[in-house]
């Protein structure tokens, strides 16, 4: 892979490929890795260069924390070798998807950052990639320069568009999507489709490791050993996260059968006198049908539902956890079994 100069495409590399926490390895099977290839090219010396390209494909392969000692080890070869704090500074994050991070996280990229501007880079490239590096205890002067940077970047990436970018009160960045085309049609049919299943639907995210049957150097693999999590988060809390360590595939296929998918399908009613008195409000349980699982894998799972505000989710949080299991599923449900009617009688004044 090629790298392009700018700082807005290294605050992203940054920000997403700092080390993550879904794969890793350890020193005994280096001699074995397979990395692939990453191109970048330095202005330190040759041998400088490898061990970066190296550390840096480990970065992209999740060599947690390996990548911090393979990107340590540059200045040693190399003590002007400014872009290689640069390296040591991403690497210092264990999952970018999983904060806040602790302060002395922080502090020791940080650390890096300002180290690798003290030496100096040789070249303009390398002072954008260590000046895109936004740390939250950088001093102001410095975050300031890099978000002008990288604001410059936002706004040629942007293009005729650059237009709908606003800054409608200090420290606040939007897009104005006045006449964007948005597909409401169906955003809308995917939202009533899990109301009318009983599920609580509202928007939020999904962040997991997904697997690609063309596997890459830098993706996951189905073998044992490899991490594949999740997290869920809505109204700007995290709700979920789950982790599994891959073990063995799945060869006992009661392991797989589908355990009851029960829901409350509740209909609230608008008028006045009846807002209290839902118009449905059952027990129901989804009625699958043409499930399909693939490449399924068991290994040790964890499971974290936090204490969020407004949130009840939490209550349901797992006194313990055992075995976790990664699969690709596919079913259909266009039924539902209704297990018990409350609707009768109920009052949410109750």
């Amino acid at each position: 892979m090629r790298y392009a100069p700018s700082a807005l495409t290294a605050t992203v590399v940054a920000l997403f490929f700092a080390a993550g926490a879904w794969g890793a390895d350890d020193a005994a099977t280096r001699s074995s890795e397979k990395l692939g290839r990453v191109l970048f090219k330095t202005s330190c010396s040759p041998e400088a260069q490898k061990q970066f390209e190296r550390a840096l494909a480990m970065q992209h392969s999740f060599f947690f924390p390996e990548t911090i000692k393979t990107f340590s080890a540059i200045p040693q070869t190399d003590p002007s070798c400014a872009i290689a704090y640069w390296g040591i500074a991403i690497s210092q994050r264990p999952n970018p998807l999983v904060g806040p991070f602790d302060s002395a996280t922080l502090k020791r990229g940080l650390d890096a950052v300002e180290k690798g501007k003290a030496i100096g880079a040789k070249t303009q490239r390398e002072r954008d990639w260590l000046a895109a590096l936004l740390w939250p205890e950088a001093a102001p002067s410095a975050a300031l320069n890099s978000l002008r940077k990288c604001l410059t970047d936002l706004r040629q990436a942007l293009g005729a568009a650059a237009g709908r970018l606003r800054s409608p009160m200090p420290r606040t960045l939007c897009l104005d999507l006045t006449g964007a085309f948005v597909d409401v049609l169906a955003f809308d049919a995917a939202i009533a489709r899990g109301w009318t299943q009983g599920y609580p639907k509202r928007l939020g995210q999904v962040f997991q490791t997904r697997y690609y049957a063309a596997t890459g150097k830098a993706g996951p693999a189905l073998a044992p050993g490899s991490k594949f999590a999740g997290s869920l988060t809505a109204g700007g809390q995290r709700l979920a996260e789950a982790l599994v360590t891959l073990k063995e595939p799945v060869t006992d296929p009661a392991l797989l059968k589908q355990r009851p998918i029960v829901n409350l399908l509740h209909y609230p009613q608008l008028a006045a006198d009846k807002q209290d008195e839902p118009a449905i409000h059952q027990l129901v349980e989804n009625v699958p049908h043409d499930l399909k699982i693939e490449q399924a894998w068991i290994g040790d799972g964890s499971l974290t539902l936090p204490v969020c505000r407004s949130e009840e989710l939490s209550d349901l949080a797992p006194v313990r956890c055992g075995k976790g299991i990664r699969a690709s599923m596919a079913y259909i449900v266009d039924d539902l079994k209704t297990l018990k009617d409350l609707t009768k009688g109920f009052s949410l004044l109750a």
